[in-house]
Order: C-alpha cells, then sequence, then structure tokens
C-alpha cells in the first residue's frame, strides 16, 4: 500500500485477488466439507450482494440494458443458444421460429410479475476467487437487475463443476432459506420460477461455449458442452411435455455432445 502511495489504514482500490477460483478449489479438494463450506459462503455473500446492491443501484452505470427483461432474455439467452451453439458451432438449420413456442413459455414462467434485485450475471466457479481464507467476486460488468434465481442458477449449474443434481437441490435449499430470513419469500413460486431461470442460464452456457470456441477459437471450453448440454436434458426431463420442441431438439443432437 504504502508503495502506492496508499496510506496505511485506507482500503486499496486495487487488490490482487490471486488465481486460485473456485473452481480450482473444489476440483483439488471435493470432500463434502469443503464443498459445503465454500458453496454456503459463496450463497451467503450472494444473497447480501443481492439484496444490498439493489439499494441506490444507478442504472446509469450499465453496460447495456438496466435490467434482465423479456427481450434480453429472448436475445441474449434463447437466441444465442441458436446461433452461437445450434446454427454457429453444430451447423444445425434451426430457427428462432422453430423453437418459439417453447421460448415464449420459458420466458413467462422466467419473469412473473415481481421485485427485482441487483443480479451480477455471470456468479460462477471461475469469478469466485478465494483470498485469505474467503471468497471474493470478480467479473461484474455484466450488472443490471434482475430476478434472483438467475445468479443462484448460474453457480448451480455451471459446468466447470458439475455438482450432482443432490448438491444442487441442497444448496438451492440452503438458499432460499437465505433468502426467507430477509425476504417474504413463496418458495413454491420461487422454486418454479428458479427452473425456468435455470433453464434460461443454460442455454445461454451452450450459446457462450460454441460461440467461445468456434469464432474465438478457445477450444478448452469445447469440452465442457457435453456436460452444459447432459444437464439441459435433465431439465427438460424434469418437466416433461413443458418445451416439446425444444426436448425432441436436445435428443436429436449429435453422440459426440451428449453424455
Amino acid at each position: 500500500a504504502q508503495r502506492l502511495g496508499i496510506p496505511i489504514g485506507v482500503e486499496p482500490y486495487i487488490e490482487d485477488l490471486g488465481d486460485i477460483s473456485l473452481d480450482a478449489v473444489i476440483k483439488r479438494q471435493p470432500q463434502e466439507g469443503q464443498i459445503r463450506h465454500w458453496y454456503r459462503q459463496a450463497l451467503g455473500i450472494l444473497v447480501d450482494m443481492q439484496i444490498r446492491g439493489k439499494e441506490g443501484f444507478d442504472s446509469s452505470w450499465c453496460f447495456d440494458t438496466p435490467v434482465v427483461h423479456r427481450p434480453f432474455l429472448w436475445e441474449r439467452e434463447c437466441g444465442y443458444f441458436v446461433r452461437a451453439f445450434l446454427n454457429n458451432y453444430l451447423g444445425l438449420k434451426v430457427s428462432m421460429e422453430d423453437l418459439a413456442p417453447d421460448f415464449e413459455r420459458l420466458l413467462t414462467g422466467a419473469l412473473p410479475p415481481g421485485p427485482l434485485y441487483f443480479l451480477h450475471r455471470d456468479f460462477q466457479s471461475r469469478n469466485l476467487f478465494i483470498t485469505n481464507g474467503r471468497l471474493r467476486v470478480i467479473d461484474f460488468q455484466g450488472g443490471r437487475l434482475g430476478p434472483l434465481g438467475y445468479d443462484a442458477a448460474s453457480l448451480l449449474i455451471d459446468p466447470y463443476v458439475n455438482l450432482s443434481p443432490a448438491w444442487q437441490a441442497e444448496f438451492l435449499d440452503y438458499y432460499l432459506n437465505l433468502l426467507m430470513s430477509r425476504l417474504e419469500v413463496d418458495p413454491p413460486a420461487f422454486r418454479e420460477q428458479y427452473d425456468h431461470l435455470a433453464l434460461c442460464r443454460n442455454l445461454q452456457i451452450l450459446g457462450a461455449y460454441g460461440y467461445l470456441t468456434k469464432v474465438k477459437g478457445k477450444d478448452q471450453f469445447a469440452r465442457y458442452i457435453p456436460t452444459a448440454v447432459s444437464g439441459l436434458r435433465r431439465r427438460l426431463l424434469a418437466r416433461p411435455g413443458a418445451f416439446p420442441r425444444l426436448e425432441e431438439l436436445v435428443e436429436s443432437l449429435p453422440a459426440d455432445v451428449k453424455r
């Protein structure tokens, strides 16, 4: 701090968080106690950030849109999935119109009327770093207002760590209990919305991996595509008949992107 000209006792604006991400720690030390410790800490940070971050939020600082709304999810999640993953990565001739009825139902469930909170938008294991025994959050340039469950889904369905369905269920319960200790939350309604937001996020993940692999030449992301496809298939099967066109599409995907 003194070398940077920062007076003793003053918190610096710039800090080196090192290179130990939550993803790296969980893969290196996959014991149940470690997993539970870090994910509970991450979810505690998330709830606090979502609630306190809403207070006095200045939307003029947002990079593009100040809120996650229906057009945003239509373009950035559903459209991204079709263009970057189905069309460009897999070379499939699928249009938005082909999947539009399913996407319409998906977004209706993802964005029911209700209050909005601070939304990080990429709250996943590679954006959480462990420094001096506690988690720190980076990469929040996509921050805006949005629904509570989106960031929780980003963390829990993250293909980098690939938490089991049992772990996801346990941590979703933990997150919901944290929310209920601070807000009025209807658990069934929250879970219903969460399921739709998790599907939206799953589509975004596949769009991102397809884009990063095909356009940016970052082949390391391709290894996570089967995990993301498997997660998408599992979420669709949990709601049989709700999204028939997406179900049919996922079942027809090439074997090398499915598990």
